[in-house]
């Protein structure tokens, strides 16, 4: 019966993730999470009134009950994955476009309606929100971005574009900027969430420093940015 349960949790999920517009997907997010927690409160108070007269088929029922909750619990960060993964993908196929651009007029486009007829008019738009991706030609690049879950123009910044199980982002105008440069991280908005691609690609610049107390032991070397 658990089992049954959470096959039809995830056709549930399979079909939230085939919703097109993202508005009415996040809407449907919210009614299968709403819908979830109301099972769990309702199971967990039918197994609390079979503590004493059937504790035995009660445990077994909390622990099938918990088994769901925990793959309901999966079904969220699944879908914001794909929604991310979609971006990332936009993203990528418009660069490729740009690139394409690039070697056969010696320049980046001024806009991306440039890019005509080689970029199908449905990438242009951001997954998120239908919104034109932003584009910007910079002197040595350009800065490309889409808007985000939030649908408000960041600048191509991010606070943490975290993807699910992997740890997040931090973007300013599309440069990756390092964990350990808290400066760098106050000066972005904490609402921020653009998806970017910028031109020439910046990482943040790692080394390993060898602590000089320690030089020559087990444990010396520790991953920092300067």
């Amino acid at each position: 019966m658990t089992l049954q349960l959470i096959n039809e949790l995830f056709d549930r999920a399979e079909q939230i993730a085939g919703i097109k517009n993202y508005a009415q997907r996040q809407q449907a997010i919210k009614e299968l999470n709403d819908d979830v927690e109301g099972n769990f409160k309702r199971g967990k108070k039918t197994c609390e009134s079979l503590r004493v007269l059937f504790p035995l088929t009660r445990n077994h029922a909390l622990a099938s009950i918990r088994l769901w909750d925990s793959a309901a619990l999966m079904a969220t960060p699944l879908l914001a994955y794909q929604d991310n993964i979609l971006a990332e993908r936009q993203l990528t196929l418009v660069a490729v476009a740009l690139a394409i651009h690039r070697a056969e007029h010696g320049e980046y486009p001024e806009t991306l309606a440039d890019l005509q007829p080689a970029l199908s008019p449905d990438l242009k738009v951001d997954t998120f929100h239908g919104k034109p991706l932003a584009y910007q030609r910079t002197p040595d690049g350009y800065l490309l971005h889409s808007f985000g879950p939030n649908g408000i123009d960041d600048g191509g910044d991010s606070h943490s574009a975290a993807i699910a199980a992997q740890p997040g982002r931090y973007l300013k105008a599309g440069i990756e900027i390092a964990h350990s440069d808290a400066k760098a991280i106050s000066t972005i908005n904490v609402t921020a969430d653009d998806f970017a691609s910028r031109v020439p690609v910046s990482f943040p610049i790692w080394r390993w420093e060898v602590d000089k107390e320690t030089k020559g032991t087990e444990g010396a070397f520790e991953l920092s940015a300067p």
